[in-house]
């Protein structure tokens, strides 16, 4: 009988998504399931956007993406480019993967984008409010929107989605201004479960950022999805 109590007690003692602290519950339960993961490795497709007074720029890439949770880094190897339609030459794939790991570094920064160590983010974030039911994407889920602790933090806002059945994510949506940056940008992520992790599946990013050009400051328009 006592093995069944403490069994009881174990699972009262588990937040349900409905509740504020739930979310603090799923990231300590997924970054005990990333520290079981040496390496992830997965095909990247990637479309940018760039639209500014000067025109509009778009470019499509496909990348060997191979992760590595607890050096908190990850490693592209760009396959294949297009920049506005145009196949890119397999000499200059090395010079415009620098130019896209630079531009991808700087907008992804904030937006927790799949590996385990970004998750430590939320550990410093506090709900605004009690959970809300609502429907996420057809599905029945709960909705929970956090604000950083450290006023300087580059965070805005996040907002999560979990499942109300299961309490998986659903999806996530981050809200931020890169550092060194007059921008405003958001984050938006789809997950699957993958192994009992739920692993993003989906990225779109979309805001605007502040470029200069002959002495003169512009609003550029920037679209990323991945």
């Amino acid at each position: 009988m006592l093995p069944l109590l403490a069994w009881a007690d174990l699972a009262a003692a588990q937040p349900g998504p409905e509740e504020a602290e739930y979310y603090r519950y799923w990231v300590q339960t997924q970054l005990e399931a990333w520290d079981q993961v040496a390496r992830v490795e997965f095909r990247e497709r990637s479309r940018r956007t760039l639209d500014n007074p000067f025109g509009q720029n778009t470019a499509a890439t496909v990348s060997r993406v191979t992760g590595f949770p607890d050096e908190r880094e990850y490693e592209r190897e760009l396959l294949s480019a297009e920049f506005d339609g145009r196949r890119v030459p397999p000499r200059r794939l090395a010079d415009f993967q620098e130019r896209w790991d630079r531009f991808s570094r700087q907008l992804a920064r904030a937006s927790n984008a799949f590996s385990g160590w970004r998750l430590r983010a939320l550990l410093a974030t506090q709900p605004s409010g009690p959970p809300a039911r609502e429907e996420f994407e057809n599905q029945a889920a709960y909705r929970i929107d956090l604000i950083p602790v450290n006023r300087r933090s580059n965070i805005d806002r996040v907002t999560l989605w979990f499942a109300e059945g299961s309490g998986r994510i659903l999806g996530s949506r981050t809200i931020f201004n890169p550092e060194g940056q007059r921008s405003s940008l958001q984050a938006e992520l789809r997950y699957d479960r993958i192994s009992g992790i739920d692993v993003p599946t989906h990225r779109r990013i979309e805001g605007t950022i502040q470029t200069r050009r002959r002495l003169r400051h512009f609003t550029t328009l920037v679209t990323l999805e991945s």
